[in-house]
C-alpha cells in the first residue's frame, strides 16, 4: 500500500476510535466504586485464558492417552450339540421331517406267579399269585390278570393259552441244573 492508501486508513480508523474512548470516558465515573471488582474479573478471565492455552498446547500424560478399556471383540455364538439337541426335540408331540407313527398302546401287564395247585376231590385249581400281595385260585377256564387262560390244572403244572399259543409252566422243573431230586429215604443219589 501506498502512504496515502495509509492514511486514509488512519483517518477512517482514528474517527471510531475517539468515539469509543470518548463514551468510555463517560462511563469513568459510573464504573468508579467497582474498579476493584473489574480488576478481578480482569485477572481472572486472563488466568483461565493463560491455563487454556497452556493446557492445549502441553502434552498428554500417557495414562490419559492410552485405553484402559479393550475394544469388544465380537465372537460369533456356537450352539454346537445344543442346537443339534433342540433341532431334534419334538417340541408339539411332531418330529422333525417325519410323521410320527401312532403308537399301539402299552398294555399294563399285572405280574401273577404260579405257586402251586390244590386238589379237592376230582377237581384241581391253581394257585396264582397276583401282584406279590395277593393269592387266588383259578380253574380251568379262567382268564389270568395278563389276560390268558388257563387250559388244563396239572399236579405241579398249569397250561396256559396265551396270544394262540399254549404254553406250560411247571412248579418245579426237574430239568433245571440247580434242582436235585431226592430219594425217597430223604438222601441225595448217588453220583
Amino acid at each position: 500500500m501506498s502512504a496515502a492508501g495509509e492514511q486514509t486508513l488512519m483517518e477512517r480508523v482514528l474517527p471510531t476510535l475517539g468515539a469509543f474512548s470518548a463514551r468510555v470516558n463517560g462511563w469513568r465515573p459510573a464504573l468508579k466504586p467497582f474498579y476493584f471488582h473489574l480488576t478481578g474479573v480482569a485477572l481472572v478471565c486472563g488466568l483461565g485464558a493463560v491455563v487454556a492455552v497452556a493446557t492445549i498446547f502441553a502434552p498428554l500424560p500417557a495414562n490419559l492417552t492410552q485405553d484402559r478399556w479393550g475394544l469388544v471383540q465380537w465372537q460369533p455364538y456356537r450352539a454346537g450339540p445344543l442346537r443339534d439337541e433342540m433341532i431334534n426335540m419334538s417340541l408339539w408331540g411332531e418330529t422333525v421331517g417325519a410323521k410320527v407313527e401312532a403308537a399301539a398302546p402299552v398294555k399294563v401287564v399285572p405280574k401273577w406267579r404260579f405257586v402251586g395247585t390244590v386238589t379237592t376231590g376230582a377237581s384241581r385249581v391253581a394257585v396264582i399269585e397276583v401282584d406279590a400281595s395277593t393269592t387266588k385260585r383259578f380253574g380251568v377256564g379262567d382268564v389270568l390278570p395278563n389276560g390268558a387262560r388257563i387250559e388244563s390244572v396239572g399236579p405241579g403244572e398249569i397250561v396256559v393259552a396265551e396270544e394262540g399259543t399254549n404254553r406250560t409252566i411247571k412248579l418245579f422243573d426237574v430239568t433245571a441244573p440247580n434242582v436235585q431230586n431226592q430219594a425217597a429215604d430223604g438222601k441225595p443219589p448217588a453220583k
